[in-house]
């Protein structure tokens, strides 16, 4: 009697004694050869891949990151270059807008702010070499922000998903997004800033903080108010509450307030 073979093991049996790849053809087939290992034909969900398929499949392959957003592996590698540039860059930006001189002259001093340690790198940079009064700083040419759960609300994040390494994200100021697979680096960025002052001293005749002295820069929508009764009121202007936002160039804004001390007298 004799026995058919199970087309299964034809199946296999051809695949095993199939002529290898060309050398051309090795990176396409490897990338095919993932989607169909992961039933799919279209977009790869990021989290379905390894840290080592990241960095070695093709530049064209789409993926889709949890918050949704369709992208391809090359974009997400330029995006990651551009976070190393900006990190060495906010600094010297930011000296490049900061005034030259204390405003308001003999017995004024400058309204300091606290810089939010649980921000990005690039933005403690920027605004501690602004030394403003308030600073916010949201990184281009284009930035796709969204909220994190579980963390400060007014803090927005921007994701690489390229960066796994927890000490390389730390440095960066950031926090690894431990749910998601491979755990990516989240940037957080103040969306808004505010802080009360002293306006200093008082003179018959003249409102409280008539002689408190103002220079600002902002990149619209972000905006700053001064209340002249000792109040710094800093907004993003472009992110709905709990949204995704996508910004398409860099944006900040820095205030300098300067308020006349105990020991001033009018010129």
């Amino acid at each position: 009697m004799r026995f058919r073979q199970p087309l299964c093991a034809i199946a296999l049996a051809s695949l095993a004694f199939a002529s290898p790849v060309s050398p051309g053809g090795t990176v396409a087939h490897a990338a095919q050869t993932v989607a169909d290992n992961l039933g799919t034909t279209g977009p790869l969900k990021i989290e379905r891949l390894s840290s080592a398929q990241l960095v070695s499949m093709p530049a064209t392959t789409i993926v889709v990151l949890q918050t949704g957003r369709r992208v391809s592996l090359g974009d997400l590698r330029a995006e990651h270059t551009a976070r190393l540039a900006r990190f060495a860059n906010a600094r010297t930006l930011a000296l490049h807008m900061r005034p030259e001189q204390l405003m308001g002259g003999t017995g004024y001093s400058l309204v300091t702010m606290t810089v939010d340690p649980h921000g990005a790198a690039d933005y403690q940079a920027f605004c501690q070499a602004a030394a403003a009064s308030g600073c916010l700083y949201f990184p281009g040419p284009v930035g796709y922000f969204s909220h994190l759960a579980g963390q400060d609300p007014n803090l927005l994040f921007d994701y690489d998903p390229l960066v796994t390494d927890p000490g390389v994200c730390g440095a960066q100021g950031g926090i690894i997004v431990s749910a998601n697979s491979p755990a990516g680096c989240a940037y957080g960025y103040p969306y808004t800033y505010s802080s009360n002052f002293n306006p200093g001293p008082t003179l018959p005749g003249h409102a409280i903080g008539a002689f408190i002295e103002v220079r600002q820069t902002c990149t619209p929508p972000v905006s700053v108010n001064v209340d002249p009764n000792g109040a710094i009121v800093m907004q993003g202007n472009f992110a709905a509450s709990g949204s995704d936002v996508v910004t398409t160039s860099m944006l900040t804004c820095a205030v300098w307030v300067s308020a006349p001390g105990p020991n001033w007298r009018p010129s």
